[in-house]
C-alpha cells in the first residue's frame, strides 16, 4: 500500500486529544516524517511519480539505524511552507535544516533529549529560542542567519554542551555567559566536525561561541576574562567590552580596546 495512504490511516487511527492533537508517540517514523515535511514545498523530492510518499529509507538526507531515524540532514529540500517540529521522530541524534525557505514554529520544550547535534542555518525561521530547555544530551546548537529573535537565558544550558553558534540573528538584550564554566574560544573546525561527524567532545575542548551580528545591548558579561580565549568570537557586536564577576574588563573586537 502506498505510504501516503498508509499515514492517513494511522493518522486517523492515532489517539486524538481531546483538543485535537494527535499523540505523535502512536505513530511510526515514517508517518512522523510525512507530518514533518507535509505542508512544505519539497518539489516532489520524497515522492514517487504516483504522487505516494517513498519509504523514508529513500530518502536523501535521512539517515537510518536498526530502521528507526538517526539523522536529519535537508539541505535546499525546502520551498515555502511551515514545518512540523513537533513530529520529529524522537530517535533522532540530529536535526539540520539548510538553507530553506519555509517557516516553523520550534517548541523547544518539547525537543526530544535523545537530539545531540542541531542546526537551523539561512532559514526564515522566527519566534524566540529558549535555551534553558533545550535538549538535555546537546553537544552542538546553531542558530544561523534566521529571524529569531528577543533576549536568551545561558543560564541553564545543557551540561555536555561545547557549541553554541548564534550569529546573524537579531536576539537583544544583554548577553549574561556568566554560566559557561567551561574555557570560552572561538569556534573550530573541531566544533564544526562533532556535528558533521557526529562525533565526541574531548574533556579538553573549550566552548565555542558565536554571538556575532546581533543586537545585544550593553557589556558581555563571563565568568572569567582571563578565561575567554579568543577575543575575535564578539566581533561585530554593538558592545566594546567583556566584563567578569571580579569587575576586570577587556575589549571585545579582534583589536582590544583597553579601558583607560
Amino acid at each position: 500500500m502506498p505510504f501516503l495512504r498508509t499515514s492517513f490511516i494511522l493518522l486517523c487511527s492515532a489517539d486524538i486529544q481531546p483538543v485535537g492533537r494527535v499523540d505523535y508517540s502512536l505513530l511510526s517514523d515514517q508517518s512522523l516524517l510525512e507530518l514533518f515535511i507535509a505542508n512544505v514545498d519539497t518539489r516532489n523530492s520524497f515522492r514517487n511519480t504516483e504522487g505516494d510518499y517513498l519509504d523514508i529509507h529513500d530518502w536523501d538526507g535521512v539517515t537510518l539505524r536498526d530502521d528507526n531515524v538517526f539523522a536529519i540532514d535537508f539541505f535546499r529540500r525546502f520551498g515555502e511552507g511551515t514545518l512540523n517540529f513537533e513530529a520529529i521522530p524522537t530517535t533522532a541524534r540530529k536535526v539540520s535544516i539548510r538553507v530553506a525557505s519555509c517557516t516553523g514554529t520550534v517548541p523547544w520544550e518539547k525537543l526530544s533529549d535523545e537530539i545531540r547535534y542541531w542546526s537551523l542555518f539561512d532559514s526564515p525561521f522566527e519566534g524566540t529560542v529558549d535555551l534553558t530547555v533545550l535538549p538535555r544530551q546537546l553537544i552542538t546548537f546553531e542558530v544561523v542567519m534566521t529571524n529569531f529573535s528577543g533576549t536568551l537565558d545561558f543560564g541553564q544550558l545543557p551540561q555536555g554542551l561545547v557549541m553554541l553558534q548564534l550569529s546573524r540573528n537579531k536576539f537583544t538584550g544583554r548577553a549574561d555567559l556568566r554560566p559557561i564554566q567551561k574555557p570560552i574560544c572561538g569556534i573550530t573546525d573541531a566544533h564544526y566536525d562533532l556535528s558533521w561527524n557526529l562525533g565526541t567532545p574531548t574533556e579538553s575542548m573549550g566552548f565555542g561561541i558565536n554571538l556575532s551580528c546581533n543586537g545585544f545591548e550593553g557589556d558581555v558579561l563571563v565568568r572569567d576574562v582571563h578565561q575567554v580565549l579568543d577575543m575575535g568570537k564578539f566581533e561585530a557586536l554593538p558592545t566594546r567590552y567583556m566584563v567578569d564577576d571580579t569587575g576586570e574588563r577587556r575589549g571585545t573586537k579582534h583589536f582590544p580596546t583597553w579601558e583607560d
